[in-house]
């Protein structure tokens, strides 16, 4: 199943308001930031697979690269991240921090 535009997911998780969202090119993630300080990646079912945690302040936008080996994050704390995701995808970590 590829995640569209036209699926519905129930997305429950963040603690705050949800800023954006995002779809990995493959469409089987869904990118969330939230003000809760966090971006969140969800499968396409709406499973959560990842926090990504470490902005000091809410998170305002969060994208995947184009070829689907990262993301990027911009946050009210005046910062933007670069988080790489292809090991962590594929090694199973439920939880992941990185600084930039």
């Amino acid at each position: 199943m590829r995640l569209t535009r036209l699926d519905e997911l129930d997305i429950k998780g963040h603690g705050d308001n949800i800023r954006s969202g995002d779809f990995s090119e493959n469409g089987d993630y869904l990118l969330t930031a939230s003000q809760d300080k966090t971006a969140k990646i969800w499968d396409k079912k709406g499973k959560l697979i990842y926090t990504l945690t470490g902005h000091r302040e809410g998170v305002n936008s969060a994208y995947f690269s184009p070829d689907g080996q990262s993301v990027i994050t911009a946050s009210r704390d005046k910062t933007a991240r670069v988080w790489p995701l292809l090991d962590q995808i594929y090694s199973g970590y439920k939880k992941w921090t990185s600084t930039v």
